[in-house]
């Protein structure tokens, strides 16, 4: 029986993102794997955060770790503003909660 691959993954920072890198098994085919590539490149609306924010949604995707409503502790991935930043927009996606609650 063969053994199968560790879990792994490279990530690679470029100048416009990030390049996602790993080998994966096929599955009709048990000595073979195929490497595989994803890039996280930066929109020029969104800006770097909300790429890494990508990168980290896949990253906790790829690696299968999710939780429950009722676990102990869940990691939150979430965009919010630096602490010296003062936000005057009403219709900013990031702080609707505090204009809305």
């Amino acid at each position: 029986m063969k053994e199968s691959l560790p879990w792994k993954i490279e990530i690679t920072k470029a100048d416009n993102g990030y390049i996602a890198s790993w080998y994966e098994e096929l599955l009709d085919k048990a000595d073979y794997c195929q490497y595989k590539q994803i890039v996280f490149e930066e929109d020029q609306s969104e800006g770097k955060p909300a790429t890494l924010m990508n990168l980290l949604f896949f990253l906790k995707d790829y690696f299968g770790e999710y939780s429950d409503k009722y676990d102990k502790f869940e990691v939150d991935i979430s965009l919010k503003h630096g602490s010296k930043y003062t936000c005057d927009d009403k219709k900013c996606e990031i702080c609707k909660e505090m204009y809305h609650a």
